[in-house]
């Protein structure tokens, strides 16, 4: 009899606890029914005025949602007391606290942490190579997210938004567990940043009414300037102002050499077997030869080149655009009838005027998989990509952070702009990337009104010169990844040697021999058996000027 009853409870137990299952299954959680009450109503609300439908999935009022962790790149910011993130709370009921990786050895850093077990519920890096790489590393170990299903059930602002070619470029085995955004830039086919920046005041000096367009109009012009020492110094003057890191996307354009791999006969082809790159090395060793360059060019920093251009010493430099303002107010404080303009690339052969753009991945975001809000950090990152909530998180609101002046044009109110969002960018999750672009050219570039000014020069009104590498577009090549960056410092320290006269131009056919050995050869193979299957599509969508 004793044993019938205690069946008999526990068969009771075990229907009690079937019922709850059951009702659970039927309603679902709290916080699922209400956010798929509150998107369905916004979603109508939206398609009154919109054919866009967003995912606008929301806490249950009252409810509390976890606190997030994310760590971030480096800023000069104290994170957890910015802006951004107290106005995402406020617009996403989450919150989060941030960590920042060191602004060296950050790679180093990112790896003991995830090697350590992390912590974190969504970690965002730069998009470096290497930082893709060592994403597809943790993501075989294991150690992240595989984002698929969850970007299915919480991310369709994320699906909608980020650019196609940002989910193509960082797919692992064909499953996603990376959320990238693309470079802003002011047209779609990337930046193109470092004009040549020209004293016009020396050239009404010299009686020079037009910066040349050509490699020997360039060549005339700096040897009027050693010649005629416009500025008065000396054996300080300099024609041309350069360092070895210097972007020498304005000179290369005059020999139609854009990227360090060029398509030649429907294969991308390396530098050091292009035919035109001996033509460039002998004109560049020419110019240092004859005193047109910097004679301390092959020991120049980037500061250094800043510091004796805005003395007043040099006619020619090739500057960020984004500094051209700073650049200008350190050189009037020096010399004070100084004046200043910027010019786009030189004509190749045929006159045709271009130059490589910055384009690519911006950065990269993952959810690690020992987090343990997985679910709330994709509907966070999701409610972030809402259309209104990312303007809000990338040019704050209007008539406090900007000003509508037209259809996609604004204009920023620097002085809160500058205090409360100037650093937003570190706090990007995934991004709606068609108008983020419109968003950082109209505002966030605008900070700078000459660089703004430069840019709209240079390609904002003229798209047709940007070029787009096509490897900073391209899927992530393993062997490419591991190997590019140690390649690429090995032929600028080749082409130091070469354009300061230690080296022969001849000598590029045995430098070839080794940097094929160190990695060239693999790298060849791998990217020409990708390019042979994208090329055509690279052609239609970036390359109307190879057909």
């Amino acid at each position: 009899m004793k044993g019938k009853l205690i069946k008999s409870f526990l068969s009771m137990l075990l229907c009690l606890a079937l019922l709850a299952s059951l009702l659970a299954a039927c309603g679902g959680d709290g916080q699922s029914s209400q956010q798929s009450s509150s998107s369905s109503q916004q979603s109508s609300s939206k398609a009154e005025s919109s054919s866009e439908t967003e995912s606008k999935d929301t806490a249950e009022p009252g409810e509390e949602l976890p606190q997030l962790k994310m760590l971030i790149n480096s800023a000069n910011i104290d994170p957890n007391d910015y802006y951004v993130p107290k106005k995402m709370k406020e617009l996403t009921g989450y919150d989060v606290v941030y960590d920042m990786l060191p602004s060296e050895n950050s790679n180093d850093v990112l790896n003991l942490k995830m090697s350590g077990g992390s912590e974190y519920d969504i970690i965002t890096v730069g998009s470096s190579n290497a930082m893709r790489a060592q994403m597809e590393t943790f993501a075989r170990q294991g150690a992240l997210t595989q984002l698929d299903d969850l970007l299915e059930q919480y991310g369709q602002n994320l699906l909608d938004k980020v650019d196609p070619i940002c989910w193509s470029m960082t797919e692992i085995d064909g499953s996603r567990y990376i959320i990238a955004n693309k470079e802003p830039a002011v047209i779609p086919e990337g930046n193109i940043w470092c004009p040549f920046m020209v004293r016009t005041d020396w050239m009404k000096k010299m009686n020079i009414e037009e910066f040349p367009d050509t490699k020997e109009g360039l060549r005339d012009f700096l040897q009027a300037v050693k010649d005629q020492d416009p500025g008065g110094n000396g054996n300080l003057n300099i024609p041309l102002v350069l360092a070895p890191d210097s972007d020498f996307a304005m000179l290369r354009s005059a020999f139609d050499i854009y990227f360090n791999w060029n398509d030649i006969d429907g294969k991308l082809v390396p530098l050091v077997k292009d035919p035109r790159y001996k033509e460039y090395l002998q004109y560049m060793q020419d110019l240092y030869k004859d005193g047109l360059i910097d004679a301390e060019f092959p020991t120049n920093l980037g500061d250094t080149v800043t510091e004796k251009f805005t003395a007043g010493r040099a006619a020619v430099s090739f500057t960020f655009a984004m500094s051209y303002t700073s650049t200008q107010e350190a050189l009037t404080a020096n010399v004070p009838e100084a004046t200043l303009d910027t010019f786009g690339p030189l004509k190749n052969s045929d006159g045709v005027i271009a130059a490589t753009t910055a384009i690519g991945l911006n950065k990269l975001t993952v959810i690690p998989a020992n987090s343990k809000h997985k679910e709330d950090a994709m509907k966070y990152m999701n409610l972030k990509c809402e259309t209104e909530t990312f303007k809000a998180s990338v040019i704050g609101d209007e008539g406090v952070h900007h000003n509508a002046t037209g259809e996609n044009t604004f204009e920023p109110i620097l002085s809160t702009f500058t205090e409360e969002l100037n650093d937003a960018h570190i706090f990007l999750c995934g991004a709606d990337d068609d108008n983020y672009g419109i968003y950082w050219r109209e505002v966030r570039v605008k900070k700078d009104p000459l660089g703004y000014k430069a840019m709209k020069k240079l390609e904002i009104d003229h798209p047709e010169i940007a070029r787009v590498d096509p490897l900073a577009i391209s899927p992530l090549l393993p062997t490419y990844a591991e190997n590019s960056s140690a390649l690429d410092t090995l032929l600028r320290d080749f082409e130091l040697t070469v354009i300061t006269g230690a080296a022969s131009v001849d000598d590029v056919d045995s430098f070839a021999d080794r940097y094929m050995a160190e990695g060239g050869s693999d790298i060849e193979a791998e990217i020409n058996e990708w390019w042979s299957g994208y090329r055509d599509t690279y052609i239609e969508n970036y390359g109307s000027w190879m057909k």
